[in-house]
């Protein structure tokens, strides 16, 4: 019985054992099957060697430690960084002497080793996303090297703004393709990306603290510092709250600029002078393109002489596409131009043109031509086509719509003079003024003025030279700061010849100290009256004298306007005896216009301190 239990057991003993050697071969069988299948067709996720991984990589199952390459992870993303919501691609290389199969691997994650991006497949033949979609490995198509280098590639969207660095994570195996796990070798490699700082063409003003103003308009402008004039202008209706930004595009890079702002406190949907409106201007010098500045609001409000825009809307203009087209405004009150702008090319028959040069109560010529003869200048219609629309009682941006016709007027074109003054350092924070005097009539025909120099190099330009004439430019710094001109060199004057006009004119003119007593202003028609006029202190605190000498009889009214062009006072004939008050006045510039009964004006220039 023993025995036969003895045998008994022996030969359960006997069964177990070859049960047991089965189970053992069929496991180690099923090993190397599942080791070279999973080989071929990818990885089963989770091997990159991420932190998100828990490092893990290949070694887990081929032996050994993986050997870290630089470089085998790179992609299109600018050196600057990868900028939210972009899509880029991706490329992953390995290399191995005497590779016979290339695997491998990858992943991207944030600092917090989470997965961001967005990991997409554009060659499935050779790729496949593995892990919840959140790596991409190989496919059973997708291992065969290409001598001893394999390289798959891929798309991945970037995460969203905010995410900061990405790292790329992968895991390589090169494995000598003899059907096991033994031989092979296990790289990783890692690749890290910054997010771009969000930058904007153009320059940004960011405004804080603006509660006053929520709900309210609010409009900015870009000067050039240069020629002073107007390069870009937006509005904000309504305020949407405290903080907000605006985007100014239109600059060029190492200019020097004005940003002027106002919001309209007392709501009447245009520009009123400070403090009636709130009112800013900010300098902004060398700019370079993704600049921003900062603004908080504060009630040190600046006078900054706000010019409403005037847009003409031009339809049917097929006969003048391929033409230059000239536009003008002219100001009805003294027949002083306010702005121009030129077309140099129409492209299509339907266009805009732009002038923001509109100030609120006035009334102005808008003229305009077409060069028809192509000759570069102006010709009296029909030769050119030119006409005349009339614009009255401004108040805030008005626009107009011109439809092309055959009724043409002569508008009697001049032209436009400028003054390249360079290495002005020593005006810099002084006053400049210019004009343009006729050698043969020795009459003024244009003149510009800046209250302050405020760049070295910088462009003066003026209207009124006619084809064919010679003309005298004179201009001054006011070097001694009283606000007029005082003959050299006290002042410092110049004059330059323009001879031969054939159209718009520049003169470039560099500083030197060769003088010339330019006795202004008594050249020139209306100069010759202003002569005669004494108005004093100037500048002024209180109280505002005047002399009007020889003209006494001949003065009919008195008008003062502020720097917007805004009337603020009518005044009878004044003497010295009988002053004008000026202390409630806000500093600044004003412009007293007397009116003659001849129907004859002059103007003269107040400083308010």
């Amino acid at each position: 019985m023993l025995g036969c239990n003895d045998e008994i057991k022996i030969t359960k003993t006997n069964k177990m054992k070859k049960s047991f050697y089965l189970i053992i071969g069929i496991a180690g069988l099923f090993f190397l099957f599942t080791s070279e299948v999973l080989y071929h067709t990818g990885s089963p996720g989770g091997k990159t060697g991420s932190p998100g991984d828990g490092g893990a990589t290949c070694t887990q199952c081929h032996g050994g430690s993986a050997t870290f390459q630089e470089g085998w992870i790179t992609s299109d993303i600018p050196v600057d960084g990868y900028m939210p919501g972009e899509t880029y691609t991706i490329t992953a290389t390995g290399t191995h002497a005497g590779v016979g199969r290339f695997g491998f691997e990858l992943t991207s994650e944030d600092a917090t080793n989470t997965k961001v991006g967005t990991i997409m497949v554009t060659n499935a033949t050779e790729t496949q996303l593995v892990n919840g979609n959140n790596s991409i490995t190989h496919t059973n198509s997708g291992f065969t090297p290409n001598g001893d280098m394999k390289s798959w590639s891929f798309d991945w969207t970037a995460p969203a703004e905010g995410t900061g660095e990405v790292t790329f994570y992968a895991a390589f195996n090169a494995a000598n393709g003899n059907g096991n796990n033994q031989g092979d070798v296990i790289y990783r490699s890692e690749y890290a990306v910054s997010e771009a700082n969000p930058t904007v063409d153009g320059l940004m003003v960011n405004l804080s603290g603006m509660d006053p103003h929520v709900g309210q308009l609010l409009e900015a402008r870009l000067i050039n510092k240069a020629n002073m004039m107007e390069v870009d202008r937006l509005a904000i209706d309504p305020v949407p709250s405290a903080d907000f930004e605006i985007h100014f595009e239109n600059i060029m890079e190492g200019e020097n600029y004005w940003i002027d702002m106002y919001a309209d406190f007392n709501e009447n949907g245009y520009y009123d002078g400070t403090p009636t409106d709130h009112a800013w201007r900010l300098s902004f010098n060398n700019a370079m393109n993704g600049d921003m500045q900062d603004f908080i609001h504060n009630t040190n409000f600046d006078e900054i002489n706000w010019k409403h825009m005037y847009m003409l809307e031009f339809e049917d203009m097929d006969p003048h596409i391929g033409q230059k087209l000239e536009v003008r405004l002219v100001d009805q009150s003294d027949m002083m131009e306010a702005g121009r702008t030129t077309i140099e090319e129409i492209m299509s028959a339907e266009f805009d043109v732009m002038l923001p040069y509109l100030q609120s109560g006035h009334d102005y010529y808008v003229d305009f031509y077409a060069d028809l003869n192509q000759n570069g200048v102006y010709d009296d219609p029909p030769t050119d086509h030119a006409w005349r629309i009339e614009l009255m009682d401004t108040e805030g941006d008005e626009d107009d719509t011109f439809m092309h016709n055959t009724d043409f007027t002569d508008i009697s074109w001049n032209y436009r003079f400028t003054l390249h003054a360079m290495e002005m350092t020593p005006h810099l924070g002084q006053m400049f003024e210019m004009r343009v005097v006729n050698m043969s009539t020795m009459e003024e025909v244009g003149r510009m003025s800046m209250d302050s120099v405020v760049v070295e190099d910088f462009h003066a330009m003026t209207t009124g030279l006619g084809l064919g004439a010679d003309y005298y430019i004179d201009f001054y710094a006011d070097h001694n700061g009283n606000g007029m001109y005082d003959a050299p060199p006290v002042d410092h004057a110049w004059r330059l010849e323009l001879s031969s006009v054939d159209g718009d004119s520049e003169l470039d003119f560099t500083h030197n100290t060769d003088f010339t007593d330019i006795e202004w202003p008594t050249v020139g028609i209306e100069d010759n009256l202003a002569s005669q006029v004494n108005v004093y202190p100037n500048p002024v605190r209180d109280f505002i004298h005047i002399s009007t000498g020889t003209l006494e009889s001949s003065v009919s009214n008195i008008l003062i306007y502020n720097s917007n062009g805004n009337l603020i006072e009518t005044a009878e004939q004044q003497t010295g005896t009988n002053p004008i008050k000026f202390g409630q006045a806000q500093p600044g510039t004003y412009f007293m216009q007397f009116e003659l009964e001849n129907g004859k004006s002059f103007t003269k220039r107040i400083i308010k301190l």
